[in-house]
């Protein structure tokens, strides 16, 4: 039972939930037809693996769309105006860190084009979730963020669900799919605000 659970670890078992939706919904659009399955277990699997795959390729393209909007955007925003301490201050939590020197120096190099600001709120926020990363708490919010990112996909096939019997033009679609893809920037953006504020606490309380 043991190895089970290590090897539904090890795969991210959270993968499979996006994909039963976005197979569902493609079934929803008669995009996909199943045959009917009669307790054939091999069937039974080959659709499993189909939406744990779904779901893999899923939490790769939501990444791809939302983390460098929030990285480069939102995140650093959100931290400057709402965090409950100032950039020079968190700074100074990792004067001595070989990382956050070497990961600062490198945030320079591959966006020459932002502002110091933003550079320095990125590689704050890293340093500070490295600092914390045996925390089950802080892990268990960094993954409640990645869950709401998962969703990205499977709330824009839903859309399509809706107005597929509706008299919307694309431009409307588009309109509708970019709103969506800013309300998700902004709520995963929050949830890193807030993993940051506690992760920050437990920095501190570490130095009492």
């Amino acid at each position: 039972m043991g190895t089970i659970f290590k090897l539904l670890k090890r795969l991210n078992i959270n993968n499979l939930f996006p994909g039963i939706l976005i197979i569902g919904e493609f079934i929803i659009l008669g995009n996909i037809k199943l045959i009917l399955i009669q307790n054939d277990f091999f069937t039974t699997l080959f659709i499993l693996v189909a939406c744990y795959s779904v779901g893999l390729m899923n939490h790769i393209l939501s990444r791809m769309i939302i983390d460098p909007i929030s990285e480069r955007i939102t995140r650093p925003l959100f931290l400057d105006w709402f965090a409950h301490i100032g950039l020079d201050s968190a700074k100074e939590n990792f004067k001595d860190d070989v990382d956050f020197t070497e990961d600062l120096k490198n945030e320079s190099t591959h966006f020459l084009f932002f502002k110091c600001k933003v550079k320095q709120w990125n590689s704050v926020y890293r340093a500070t979730l490295r600092k914390t990363s045996k925390n089950d708490e802080l892990d268990f919010r960094r993954n409640q963020g990645r869950y709401l990112r998962d969703l990205l996909i499977p709330i824009i096939i839903s859309i399509f669900i809706f107005t597929k019997n509706c008299n919307i033009n694309l431009i409307c679609n588009i309109l509708i799919i970019i709103g969506v893809v800013l309300i998700t920037v902004i709520l995963y953006s929050g949830s890193e605000l807030t993993t940051f504020a506690e992760a920050n606490d437990l920095i501190s309380k570490s130095k009492k």
